[in-house]
């Protein structure tokens, strides 16, 4: 008869719980591991005795194999057998080796859902270089599938000509020289084509440090290969235009403004080695009195698209000072901060003396203009004074009772022509104020209607005097309704409607002319003047606006003046701030507008 001093001998110091039931289902014995997992079994209906009944009865009804018993956190293996006058229990304690199995299948699962779906090829070969696995990825890229890859080797997609060195790597990697490589090689798809992957290989070993396989990951670089070429086509570019460019270039830092680069214009014309330009404050190649000017080219808003042009004195290795101008650029990171700054400084000696000529040129032309003005207003005044003489004793003489129609004719013939010479000598002087910019305006208010009415009195005598009966001047009233007060130069204003007007008679030899406008208080004035006279072509009508030109410029044409008169209208419109245009067609007529500021 087995006793529990001899239950405890046997079982007292095992790391399983043992218990002991007798024939009839009651425990009998249960070593201390009991009281450690379970703590005190007070009543035959705890569930671990009904667990145990279970096995018991399973194990009378032929069902020998383990089972597992879970109890609180903890997962049990139950086995047991009859002893005699009873039945023995052992449950060990699987829980630890349990979370292990479940955290290694875990780690399996996570390792093959990474090597499935890794963004890069990866294979596992053996030591003979045989596929054991390869992924989704290097399947295809290749263009095959796993069970065709499946135990053939990695030679066999190999380009021939990488092949050597690839078996040398491996060979370093298996007698453990080395413990992963890197190789760029060239591997054959399905279609015959190549294409460049870079691999690192990596060996894992076994507890003793024999081989157990080899892992290779693949990246497609082919793109990258690309794109690397393309990149030193582009430097080999701008290294060549860089270096081989007339402009000095000198590339700087946009963290502390030293040069970081500059070309073989920069050293050849400033007789300075690279080494003596590299890693320099920027201002210490120029003169002191533009160290200002240059540090302020990295205090502006500039970028790729929107440069600054400055210019400033560059020195040489011996302190000769080359004017130069200074285009600079930026190149900005993703946070818009300037990295680096491109300065194309051109040699300006040639342009700055260009520019001294042409300020001198300008100059003598300003003071050319200025004694030329000076010599036709003194010109104007000793023409104008025996002029009004001829002029005043031709009006005497046509006063004379006894003068003959013959001599009278005479005089007012000579009367006119001094007239029309006074006029040219007028109209050159005002020429020459507006190229000058010397002609000066006088505002002030009048009366735009009075003038009007003054102007078609006026001109109606001369209709008169020129037999032109059958035309007729027409005043708009529009324009007469009431006082029509402007602020302008009304001297100007007069010689321009009077030159119009003048045009307008000259070249209509019946039906009307008509004069029109509207008025904008406080802004504009435009007025018109309308004729039924010869009209202008289309192709001449810019051309009438030109100093000494005319629509009809036949020595023998039938109509005189000088051609200055539009292009006097026109200079000072411009003055003014005002516009003038026209509508015309030959033979029907012309319609000239002007419109000036009030």
């Amino acid at each position: 008869m087995i006793t529990i001093d001899l239950f405890d001998q046997l079982f007292g110091l095992l790391e399983d719980i043992v218990f002991v039931s007798n024939d009839d289902g009651i425990i009998v014995y249960q070593n201390k591991r009991v009281d450690e997992y379970f703590g005190q079994l007070l009543t035959p209906s705890n569930e671990i005795f009904n667990q145990l009944a279970n096995y018991r009865h399973l194990y009378k009804d032929g069902v020998k194999s383990e089972l597992n018993l879970v109890a609180g956190k903890h997962t049990f293996s139950l086995r047991g057998q009859p002893i005699d006058g009873g039945f023995l229990f052992l449950l060990r304690d699987i829980t630890t080796y349990i979370q292990k199995v479940h955290d290694l299948n875990e780690s399996e699962r996570l390792f093959r859902a990474l090597f499935e779906n890794s963004p890069g090829g990866i294979i596992m070969m053996s030591p003979d270089l045989k596929i054991m696995a390869a992924n989704k990825y290097f399947c295809s890229l290749l263009g095959i599938s796993f069970d065709q890859l499946i135990d053939t080797s990695i030679l066999n997609v190999i380009a021939e000509q990488d092949k050597s060195l690839y078996l040398d790597k491996i060979q370093s990697l298996l007698n453990a020289d080395i413990n992963f490589f890197e190789y760029e090689k060239r591997i054959q798809l399905n279609d015959n084509t190549y294409t460049t992957v870079l691999s690192t290989v990596s060996i894992v070993k076994d507890i003793k440090g024999n081989p157990l396989y080899l892992i290779e990951q693949l990246v497609n670089i082919s793109k990258r290969k690309v794109a690397e070429q393309a990149l030193r086509n582009s430097e080999f570019k701008f290294n060549r235009f860089f270096n081989s460019s007339t402009v000095m270039y000198l590339i700087v830092s946009g963290s502390n403004l030293k040069v970081i680069d500059c070309n073989n214009t920069f050293c050849l014309n400033t007789e300075l080695t690279k080494s003596e330009i590299f890693d320099k404050k920027i201002e210490s190649f120029f003169i002191p009195q533009n160290e200002y000017t240059v540090k302020r080219i990295f205090l502006s808003d500039i970028n790729s698209e929107n440069s600054l042009d400055v210019e400033v004195e560059l020195k040489t290795k011996h302190n000769q000072i080359i004017p130069v101008n200074i285009n600079a650029t930026a190149i900005l990171d993703k946070s818009n901060n300037s990295t680096t700054y491109i300065l194309a400084c051109s040699n300006i000696e040639k342009q700055m003396k260009i520019r001294d000529e042409l300020t001198k040129s300008k100059e003598d032309a300003e003071k050319s203009d200025k004694l030329k003005s000076a010599f036709l207003s003194n010109m104007s005044h000793e023409i104008r004074t025996p002029m009004n003489g001829i002029i005043g004793f031709a009006d005497l003489l046509c006063a004379q009772s006894d003068l003959s129609d013959k001599h009278r004719s005479y005089v007012t013939i000579m009367k006119e022509c001094s007239n029309n010479l006074l006029k040219i000598i007028e109209n050159i002087i005002d020429i020459s104020k507006i190229d000058s910019g010397t002609l000066k305006l006088k505002t002030e208010f009048f009366d735009l209607g009075k003038m009007l009415i003054e102007l078609e009195d006026k001109f109606n005598n001369k209709l008169r005097e020129l037999d032109k009966d059958s035309v007729k001047i027409i005043l708009d009233n529009v324009l007469m309704g009431n006082e029509l007060y402007v602020h302008s130069d009304m001297a100007r204003i007069r010689q321009i409607l009077s030159i119009l007007f003048d045009n307008a008679v000259k070249f209509t030899d019946s039906g009307t002319i008509t004069i029109g406008g509207t008025y904008e208080p406080n802004k504009n004035v435009t007025l018109w003047i309308t004729d039924t006279g010869i009209g202008i072509p289309s192709e001449k009508q810019d051309m009438i606006f030109e100093r000494f030109r005319q629509a009809d410029e036949r020595y023998e044409r039938k109509y005189d003046g000088n051609g200055l008169g539009l292009s006097i209208v026109s200079g000072i419109l411009k003055l003014m701030k005002g516009a003038i245009w026209l509508e015309s067609d030959e033979n029907s007529g012309s319609t000239f507008f002007v419109r000036f500021p009030i």
